[in-house]
């Protein structure tokens, strides 16, 4: 009887036990998930400014730039086609840049820090701007950057609201000291979805508001067909220095370089895969009379 009621006792003990790890395993399992539902949650990274970029200081030049080469490239995270990492591929595409706009630009692991534009300016000398977008998995995940070689006056981070709740876009607004003048520059990277017209006319608006010389480069899912692009593009003084000078030979795009109160001089592409879209990069010159 004493031996049958202590394995009794023991089974009962055992039994126990299981119920205590099931519950305890449920537990951590619902805390998991609950971790990676509140992580995974789309988020404004909200408005921003400042005064700089970070990043060393650009080599002086030994003479003074009559010549400014602007880029703008979508990098896809860092990533080509085929989902390798290409930062170095890129990095090619935008040497020799005085201003390069950036989309689809990733955070690093801490942050602001280990970010690829602070990577691609680290790489090419330039001044480099995180602007992020979105935070997700509590850090800045996605979002614009800048690079550029000439002094930065201000730039402010403008969120672009939509109705979309979780699918934030900016726009960032940039001023740079050139040739005893102040470049005003806006980069974006606009919706490709119900949003994005609403989001191009904000910026079109925002573009034709500012003192020339100014620039509006950057992704904007709009195709040369857009009613929207067009009748910016028409506007007096308005310039597409890519197509100006390509053409014809124009690719097919929606990643643009528009331009008032600079002069194009000569453009190209670089397209060698290290990204989804290619980069295009024009020279400029600021036009007569500023």
């Amino acid at each position: 009887m004493e031996n049958g009621s202590v394995s009794a006792g023991q089974g009962k003990n055992q039994h126990g036990l299981r119920s205590f790890y099931r519950g305890a395993l449920v537990v951590a399992v619902a805390v998991v998930v609950g971790i990676v539902a509140i992580g995974s949650v789309r988020q404004s990274a909200g408005p921003a400014q400042g005064t700089a970029f970070q990043g060393k200081a650009p080599e002086a030049a030994s003479s003074p730039r009559k010549v400014l080469r602007v880029a703008t490239y979508n990098i896809h995270g860092g990533r080509d086609a085929r989902g390798h990492g290409s930062l170095a591929g890129i990095a090619e595409c935008l040497r020799g840049a005085d201003i390069a706009a950036l989309n689809e630009v990733h955070g690093g692991l801490g942050g602001q820090q280990g970010n690829q534009a602070m990577i691609l300016g680290e790489q090419l000398g330039l001044f480099w701007l995180f602007a992020p977008h979105e935070r997700r998995w509590w850090r800045d995940h996605i979002g614009n950057g800048c690079l550029t070689s000439l002094p930065v006056i201000h730039w402010q981070r403008i969120p672009l609201a939509g109705p979309q709740r979780g699918r934030e876009r900016n726009v960032v607004w940039i001023q740079l000291g050139y040739q005893e003048q102040v470049i005003q520059v806006l980069v974006t990277h606009l919706d490709r979805q119900t949003d994005r017209e609403a989001q191009l006319e904000s910026v079109a608006r925002l573009f034709l508001a500012l003192s020339e010389p100014c620039l509006l480069l950057g992704d904007l899912n709009t195709g040369e067909n857009d009613a929207t692009l067009q009748t910016l593009m028409s506007t007096h003084g308005v310039r597409d220095p890519v197509g100006d000078f390509l053409g014809p030979a124009t690719p097919p795009r929606i990643d643009w370089i528009l331009a008032r109160g600079l002069r194009g001089l000569r453009a190209s592409v670089c397209d060698h895969g290290a990204s989804d879209h290619p980069c295009f990069v024009t020279d400029l010159e600021v036009a007569s009379g500023f």
